[in-house]
């Protein structure tokens, strides 16, 4: 499950001229739109975000675990972003207690200096292992307009997040947009809010009268597809459960669905809820 990390202060996020080396390895495998975070999730280690495609889905972070240099690199999907991080190598000895490990989050800004002396060796190593070293450059662009949904009610947790989809078990499959409109929300149900609703549809026989309901407060151990046209239905139960109901926590809950399913309608998505 998604889960957006705590925010630091200072500002973690890679330059274009720290990184233009890497880049320029990175759109000899397709061209790369270069985004800011979202302002939902938060990462607290240096890092770069773009646009997600087929073509960059070859960073992997088994290619980048693979890497021999300093730093523990990986990638973190933000659909439609993806995120290149790199945190300290604990594995390596760069970090040997989690003493260790905050007081470097609590001083980032220099283990970034330090990865930024880091990213012409791992533009080095990716153009290795992929083999694009005789390959041309597809492009390299810096996008200063939010990828954010006008209509797309969002916000930072609590609950992990999921995702909202015009075809979620494609997207499940893939792990590529099936439409423009493909987007990750930042909160979903905890768990805590999950057994409520269940002990709620189950306290009071509604288990049969309201499936979608359901089907939502059992998907935290195995996950959840809906298709778009499903969204309209949960709504609806969660409207219906949310005027019956007296627990506030589950009113709470409730509102959570029907704020996902206001953004799902609006722009034809369903929802993949990731299993634990």
């Amino acid at each position: 499950m998604l889960m957006p990390l705590p925010s630091h202060p200072s500002n973690l996020t890679f330059k274009a001229e720290e990184v233009n080396i890497l880049l320029e390895v990175l759109g000899r495998l397709g061209s790369v739109t270069v985004v800011d975070d979202s302002p939902f999730f938060k990462l607290d280690w240096p890092h770069i975000c773009w646009i997600s495609t087929k073509e960059l889905s070859a960073i992997t972070p088994s290619l980048l675990a693979g890497y021999p240099g300093r730093g523990s690199w990986t990638v973190v999907s933000d659909h439609p972003r993806t995120c290149l991080m790199v945190r300290p190598n604990m594995r390596r000895g760069e970090l040997t207690t989690k003493r260790e490990a905050e007081s470097v989050a609590a001083s980032a800004e220099s283990f970034r200096s330090e990865m930024v002396r880091e990213i012409p060796k791992l533009a080095d190593f990716i153009e290795q292992a992929l083999k694009l070293r005789s390959k041309p450059s597809l492009g390299v662009h810096f996008s200063s307009e939010t990828v954010d949904l006008p209509y797309f009610e969002d916000h930072a947790g609590p609950g992990g997040g999921i995702i909202l989809a015009a075809d979620p078990g494609e997207f499940v499959r893939t792990g590529l947009s099936t439409s423009p409109f493909d987007r990750a929300t930042h909160f979903w149900l905890t768990e805590e809010e999950e057994n409520l609703l269940y002990l709620e549809l189950n306290g009071h026989d509604r288990l049969e009268s309201l499936p979608l309901l359901l089907k939502v407060a059992e998907s935290g151990s195995g996950g959840l597809i809906l298709s778009p046209d499903k969204m309209p239905q949960l709504a609806k139960e969660s409207t219906k459960l949310k005027l019956e109901t007296t627990n506030p926590l589950v009113q709470a809950a409730l509102e959570k669905l029907l704020s996902i399913c206001r953004s799902a309608e609006h722009y034809h998505l369903g929802m993949y809820v990731p299993g634990q």
